[in-house]
């Protein structure tokens, strides 16, 4: 089949695109050229450019509107679902969109598909985005059969680690862990969730492909064998040969701060028997063995947390540190003053409230 990805030098698009190649697709990507990865092997075509250019160029029209399969993995908002929607003009193959978990509420028994958020704006700002994108493919789009996956965490080559707060996503995270610093979790770790490896996802984009009994619907890509928080912080830090230290932050406290961090701090469960009764297999590749390939990446090389940093240059880490201290202190201590710390930590990692950060370079 003629594949056509959106994406493909992202964290999750290259393991996508990189089933897709060896499943024997013949494989175009687009991307505007700054995704964190270098093209992946086998690429018959690479197009560099704004996404929302595709309506307007007439070889993405015609490369879209003749492709058997077309993958967005990253469709963030609801412009980006109608410039393709747009692009392809009721042409086409199979459409599968990447969205995200953090379309549900949190959960402490496994979700369903159907069981979106019905306050979808109580979802954060990433959350909400991708709840009105998928309503765009469900009730917008014309033509193509479309297929929604939602991934949850997903971690691969490339990926920032940390899943959830005060480390979700943090780029000093190996970093804190090998000198011995504590890190401070929501809850103490206690949080359970299912996970992805992003070579996972691109099988999954292999299993549904073209298959009739998926047009339409949605599942939840996920490993639906849970871990805790803490599992996954002590996996990273037995990979590194640390001992690994945590102090508790009450999640009320994080909730004071005001900065939404609430979706990433609590338990959510998935249900992945639909995928499993259309598809007949679900991800399967366990915590130990995608974190190893994330954090082989990061260590491949000293530059590599050096290129992280510089990717937001107003981020000062050494500062960020003092601050993570002076809080572990606090907390040791009960002091108060925690919940203007930890504003203060936020407003040095996230650009506003409830903005949490969810890199756009692990789908690119």
């Amino acid at each position: 089949m003629n594949a056509y990805v959106i994406g493909g030098t992202g964290v999750l698009s290259s393991g996508v695109v990189r089933r897709l190649v060896g499943a024997g697709h013949t494989v175009t990507i687009l991307t505007d050229g700054r995704g964190p990865l270098e093209e992946p092997a086998g690429v018959a075509r690479h197009m560099v450019m704004d996404r929302m250019e595709m309506p307007a160029r007439k070889e993405v029209r015609s490369a879209l509107q003749s492709a058997d399969i077309v993958v967005d993995c990253i469709c963030y908002t609801k412009a980006h679902a109608r410039a393709l929607s747009a692009a392809m003009d009721g042409a086409g193959g199979h459409l599968v969109v990447i969205s995200t978990t953090l379309v549900y509420p949190p959960s402490a028994t496994p979700l369903k598909p159907d069981a979106v958020s019905t306050n979808y704006q109580a979802l954060g700002r990433y959350g909400a985005r991708k709840f009105e994108m998928e309503r765009c493919w469900r009730f917008e789009h014309r033509g193509a059969p479309v297929t929604v996956l939602r991934p949850p965490h997903v971690v691969g080559p490339g990926c920032e680690l940390g899943v959830v707060p005060l480390h979700n996503r943090d780029v000093l995270l190996s970093s804190l862990i090998r000198r011995g610093q504590p890190l401070i979790l929501a809850g103490g770790g206690e949080q359970r969730m299912n996970l992805v490896s992003a070579d996972d996802v691109g099988r999954v984009v292999c299993g549904v492909a073209g298959r009739a009994v998926a047009f339409g619907k949605t599942y939840n890509c996920a490993n639906p064998d849970p871990v805790t928080a803490l599992e996954y912080f002590e996996t990273i830090a037995a990979r590194l040969g640390a001992d690994l230290t945590v102090v508790r932050l009450p999640k009320a406290l994080l909730s004071s701060a005001g900065w939404g961090w609430e979706q990433v701090a609590s338990s959510r469960l998935l249900d992945t028997s639909g995928l499993r009764s259309d598809v007949g297999f679900v991800p399967n590749t366990s915590l130990d063995a995608a974190i190893g390939p994330a954090l082989d990446y990061l260590l491949s090389s000293p530059d590599r947390e050096a290129q992280i940093h510089q990717a937001d240059p107003s981020f000062d880490a050494d500062r960020y540190c003092e601050v993570l201290h002076r809080l572990e202190a606090e907390l040791r201590a009960g002091a108060s003053g925690v919940v203007e710390t930890l504003r203060l930590l936020a407003s040095m990692r996230y650009r506003t409230p409830v903005d949490l950060r969810m890199n756009p370079r692990h789908g690119a």
